[in-house]
Protein backbone atom coordinates (compact mmCIF):
# COMPACT_ATOMS: atom_id res chain seq x y z
CA UNK A 1 0.00 0.00 0.00
CA UNK A 2 1.31 3.60 -0.67
CA UNK A 3 1.61 6.61 1.29
CA UNK A 4 -0.76 8.15 -1.03
CA UNK A 5 -3.27 5.11 -0.33
CA UNK A 6 -2.47 4.97 3.53
CA UNK A 7 -3.25 8.83 4.05
CA UNK A 8 -5.97 9.71 1.47
CA UNK A 9 -7.90 6.34 1.70
CA UNK A 10 -8.08 5.49 5.27
CA UNK A 11 -10.82 6.68 7.39
CA UNK A 12 -10.04 10.31 6.73
CA UNK A 13 -9.26 12.01 3.77
CA UNK A 14 -6.82 14.67 5.19
CA UNK A 15 -4.84 15.85 1.67
CA UNK A 16 -3.28 18.91 3.65
CA UNK A 17 -1.17 16.32 5.40
CA UNK A 18 -0.87 13.86 2.65
CA UNK A 19 0.86 16.52 0.60
CA UNK A 20 2.97 17.45 3.13
CA UNK A 21 4.30 14.37 3.30
CA UNK A 22 4.51 13.75 -0.60
CA UNK A 23 6.72 17.61 -0.36
CA UNK A 24 8.59 15.97 1.96
CA UNK A 25 8.90 13.21 0.17
CA UNK A 26 10.36 15.24 -2.91
CA UNK A 27 12.47 17.37 -0.80
CA UNK A 28 15.06 13.76 -0.76
CA UNK A 29 15.35 13.74 -4.11
CA UNK A 30 16.54 17.57 -4.30
CA UNK A 31 20.02 16.20 -6.31
CA UNK A 32 18.54 13.48 -8.05
CA UNK A 33 16.00 15.10 -10.26
CA UNK A 34 16.04 11.90 -12.38
CA UNK A 35 14.64 9.59 -9.77
CA UNK A 36 11.76 7.14 -10.64
CA UNK A 37 10.93 7.81 -7.10
CA UNK A 38 10.72 11.65 -7.59
CA UNK A 39 8.29 10.87 -10.32
CA UNK A 40 6.16 8.86 -8.56
CA UNK A 41 5.68 11.31 -5.65
CA UNK A 42 5.07 13.85 -8.24
CA UNK A 43 2.41 12.00 -9.35
CA UNK A 44 0.68 11.50 -6.37
CA UNK A 45 1.19 15.33 -5.69
CA UNK A 46 -1.32 15.42 -9.36
CA UNK A 47 -3.49 12.73 -7.73
CA UNK A 48 -3.69 14.58 -4.56
CA UNK A 49 -4.98 17.84 -6.14
CA UNK A 50 -7.02 16.37 -8.61
CA UNK A 51 -9.20 14.32 -5.90
CA UNK A 52 -9.87 18.07 -4.64
CA UNK A 53 -10.53 19.34 -7.94
CA UNK A 54 -7.31 21.44 -8.49
CA UNK A 55 -6.72 20.43 -11.99
CA UNK A 56 -3.90 23.31 -12.59
CA UNK A 57 -2.27 22.41 -9.44
CA UNK A 58 -2.64 18.57 -10.48
CA UNK A 59 -1.31 19.66 -13.70
CA UNK A 60 2.29 21.03 -12.84
CA UNK A 61 2.66 17.98 -11.16
CA UNK A 62 1.95 15.37 -13.44
CA UNK A 63 3.71 17.02 -16.17
CA UNK A 64 6.73 16.77 -13.78
CA UNK A 65 6.27 13.27 -13.23
CA UNK A 66 5.71 12.65 -16.94
CA UNK A 67 9.36 14.59 -18.17
CA UNK A 68 11.03 12.23 -15.45
CA UNK A 69 9.38 9.13 -16.89
CA UNK A 70 10.48 10.36 -20.56
CA UNK A 71 13.90 11.41 -19.71
CA UNK A 72 14.18 7.94 -18.51
CA UNK A 73 12.73 6.01 -21.18
CA UNK A 74 10.13 4.61 -19.03
CA UNK A 75 7.05 3.87 -21.54
CA UNK A 76 5.06 2.24 -19.31
CA UNK A 77 5.13 5.42 -16.53
CA UNK A 78 4.33 7.59 -19.56
CA UNK A 79 1.55 5.78 -20.36
CA UNK A 80 0.55 5.84 -16.96
CA UNK A 81 0.55 9.44 -16.44
CA UNK A 82 -0.63 10.35 -19.85
CA UNK A 83 -3.76 8.49 -18.51
CA UNK A 84 -3.95 10.83 -15.07
CA UNK A 85 -3.42 13.90 -17.77
CA UNK A 86 -6.22 13.05 -19.65
CA UNK A 87 -8.37 12.77 -16.80
CA UNK A 88 -7.77 16.13 -15.70
CA UNK A 89 -7.56 17.87 -18.96
CA UNK A 90 -11.50 16.58 -19.69
CA UNK A 91 -12.65 17.63 -16.48
CA UNK A 92 -11.31 21.19 -17.35
CA UNK A 93 -13.02 21.48 -20.87
CA UNK A 94 -9.09 20.49 -22.20
CA UNK A 95 -10.98 18.10 -24.95
CA UNK A 96 -7.92 18.19 -27.50
CA UNK A 97 -5.53 18.12 -25.37
CA UNK A 98 -6.59 14.72 -23.07
CA UNK A 99 -7.27 13.10 -26.54
CA UNK A 100 -4.24 13.55 -27.19
CA UNK A 101 -2.49 12.25 -24.05
CA UNK A 102 -4.96 9.01 -23.84
CA UNK A 103 -4.11 8.34 -27.40
CA UNK A 104 -0.45 8.24 -26.61
CA UNK A 105 -1.42 5.82 -23.74
CA UNK A 106 -3.79 3.42 -26.34
CA UNK A 107 -0.70 3.79 -28.79
CA UNK A 108 1.56 2.09 -26.20
CA UNK A 109 -0.67 -0.52 -25.17
CA UNK A 110 -1.33 -1.70 -28.77
CA UNK A 111 2.56 -2.00 -28.84
CA UNK A 112 2.81 -3.74 -25.28
CA UNK A 113 -0.34 -5.33 -24.33
CA UNK A 114 -1.98 -4.50 -21.04
CA UNK A 115 -5.87 -5.82 -21.30
CA UNK A 116 -6.52 -3.57 -18.00
CA UNK A 117 -4.38 -0.20 -18.62
CA UNK A 118 -6.09 -0.63 -22.42
CA UNK A 119 -9.55 -1.26 -20.88
CA UNK A 120 -9.05 1.72 -18.56
CA UNK A 121 -7.54 3.91 -21.65
CA UNK A 122 -10.52 3.45 -23.96
CA UNK A 123 -13.10 3.78 -21.14
CA UNK A 124 -11.21 7.19 -20.31
CA UNK A 125 -11.13 8.23 -24.08
CA UNK A 126 -15.55 7.11 -24.16
CA UNK A 127 -15.62 9.68 -21.34
CA UNK A 128 -14.12 12.37 -22.90
CA UNK A 129 -15.96 12.15 -26.49
CA UNK A 130 -18.77 12.14 -24.44
CA UNK A 131 -18.01 15.22 -22.24
CA UNK A 132 -17.31 17.30 -25.70
CA UNK A 133 -20.03 16.25 -26.69
CA UNK A 134 -22.19 17.18 -24.39
CA UNK A 135 -20.46 20.42 -23.81
CA UNK A 136 -21.23 21.50 -27.18
CA UNK A 137 -25.05 20.48 -27.81
CA UNK A 138 -26.44 20.86 -24.00
CA UNK A 139 -25.13 24.69 -23.69
CA UNK A 140 -27.13 27.23 -21.32
CA UNK A 141 -29.82 29.25 -23.70
CA UNK A 142 -28.65 32.32 -23.62
CA UNK A 143 -31.31 35.15 -23.35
Amino acid sequence: MTVYNIILFGKKLDYAKALSFYRKSAECFIGDTLSMQLAATYNNIGSAYSDQEQYDSAKVYYDKSLKIHQVNHNEDNIAEVDINLASILAKSGNYQEAIEHIQNAITYWEIHPNNYNMSYANLIMGGIYFASARSRYHRPSET
